[in-house]
């Protein structure tokens, strides 16, 4: 019995880490940052070039039986990456408490538009957790005599996740969840049960790339994970790139831990990067002492540089496909545009109809001045009114033919209305569409008022404004034509 005693407080240490290990499910070496697909099967095939991740991660050197943990994980692409496949395997280690996993992930993205994506991924793979007494340090080794060396469980482990991509921000979604929820061990000392239960556990991760300067890239990472029943945890990275081949960073994990990152590319295709951890806390010391190596292979020299920077050189058909596809965005663009100019120019062409249907004709304005004129005869009104005088020139016989008069102005006529906003768009369309600048004056015609659409310039005599007119007769008619009831004429004012 007393030997009994003596051993358990070391057996009760290793259910203790046990029990730990497994409700802290998630790990989060830096590694994750290199390759979202790592925890988010929806990310598989993103990359442009499929890649091997391998990462090696030893907390706490030093101190025996600390936690370590190596990863591989193997991420291809197919049909222009619209679909990801990828193989994972990890390897845990806590002490005498080992869990390996291994899993088989696909992934399917549609392209919502040119900046736009959304992905969808699942993993299902198999999880063995093993417990290896043979591994206790025991005062006296006679007390483990007799033991059950190694217990182990497995159960399925499925990863559910999705994705979603606006031009260069990546930002994803998953969850693991598990077959069975509880691991069973026998407690070698009493043979009583000991159980551990399996929850589910989450992860949200974000990234964005930024182009600082032709050789600089500076990319924020964060990934936030948390599972069941316990409180969130952060890690965050900053990584600075150059020149797509040396790449620092700076991270911090809640709550205590910040890490510094060095990563270098060889010959397009090969990453090494190292990461160095440092605890804040009480415990320094002692767990300050975590490192992590981190190795990505590109498989083709055509992809994106294996640090994850900016792309290298395309293959001649994935630069024939991206010509295409920048072909077609540039098409629905201008397609876009034609339908758009399409209406504005059947807009205009029918505001331009309604104008000329309600500009007045020379005939309809002399028609009204000889009726003004009737009309003050009648009245017997001894008021000197304006009169005004509506000439057309058509040639240069047209203009010897004119007399000049004392105290008259004139003025180029483009169009004529009876309301002034129906004006007023005929001097907006006309500065719009020819880039001709028009004023706007009126003209008492009795008790009506007309308004005139002219040119800015008045002229002084008749023959000077004739002359003018003709000139722009013979230039401008092309211009002008489709837009006035007629042709430009001639008013003449005088008080």
């Amino acid at each position: 019995m007393k030997q009994t005693l003596r051993a358990r407080p070391v057996l009760l240490l290793a259910f203790g880490m046990a029990f730990q290990a497994s409700g802290q499910q998630l790990n989060t070496p830096a590694a994750i940052h290199q390759n979202f697909s790592a925890i988010n099967p929806a990310f598989l095939g993103f990359s442009q070039a499929p890649s091997v991740l391998l990462s090696y991660r030893k907390q706490w050197a030093g101190i025996p039986n600390s936690p370590e943990q190596l990863s591989a994980l193997a991420d291809l692409n197919f049909m222009g990456r619209k679909t990801g496949l990828g193989l994972g395997a990890t390897a845990n280690s806590v002490g005498m408490i080992k869990r390996n996993l291994f899993s088989l992930g696909y992934a399917y993205r549609v392209k919502l538009n040119d900046n736009q994506q959304l992905g969808f991924g699942l993993s299902a793979g198999v999880e063995r957790t093993t417990i290896d007494f043979s591994r206790i340090i025991a005062y006296d080794p006679s007390e483990i005599t007799g033991m059950q060396q190694i217990q182990g469980n497995t159960i399925g482990a499925f990863t559910v996740g999705v994705m979603y991509r606006l031009k260069q921000w990546q930002v994803g979604l998953s969850a693991q969840l598990y077959t069975g929820n509880r691991l069973s061990f026998v407690n070698p000392v009493n043979q009583n049960a000991f159980r551990v239960n399996k929850v589910p556990n989450y992860t949200f991760v974000t990234r964005l790339p930024i182009k600082m300067s032709e050789r600089w890239i500076y990319t924020p990472s964060v990934a936030v994970l948390s599972t069941q029943g316990l409180p969130l945890f952060v890690d965050n990275l900053h990584q600075f790139t150059y020149n797509e081949t040396i790449q620092l960073g700076a991270g911090y994990r809640q709550s205590t831990n910040a890490y510094l990152q060095f990563g270098y590319t060889f010959f397009s295709q090969i990453y090494v990067s190292y990461v160095y951890q440092h605890n804040f806390s009480s415990l320094n010391k002692q767990l300050s002492n975590s490192h992590e190596l981190i190795l990505k292979f590109t498989l083709n020299r055509n992809g994106e540089s294996a640090g994850g920077g900016a792309p290298k050189k395309l293959s001649r058909a994935d630069e024939l496909q991206e010509q295409i596809d920048i072909a077609d965005a540039r098409m629905k663009q201008l397609s876009e545009k034609l339908d758009s100019l399409e209406k504005t120019m059947s807009h205009q062409k029918q505001e331009i109809e309604n104008l000329k249907i309600d500009q007045l004709t020379i005939e309809e304005l002399k028609q009204a001045m000889k009726d003004s004129k009737a009309e003050n005869d009648s009245s017997g009104s001894r008021i000197k009114l304006t009169s005004y005088e509506v000439i057309n020139v058509n040639n240069e016989q047209d203009i010897l033919g004119l007399a000049e008069d004392a105290n008259s102005s004139y003025y180029i006529v483009f169009g004529a209305f009876r309301n002034i906003e129906k004006a007023r768009e005929l001097k907006k369309v006309l500065k719009r569409d020819l880039n001709m600048e028009m004023k706007l004056i009126s003209m008492e015609v009795g008790s009506k008022t007309m308004y005139l659409v002219t040119q800015p310039k008045e002229y002084p005599t008749v023959k000077e404004g004739s002359s003018d007119l003709l000139k722009l007769k013979k230039t401008k008619k092309n211009d002008y034509q489709n837009y006035l009831n007629g042709e430009p004429w001639l008013l003449k004012m005088k008080k």
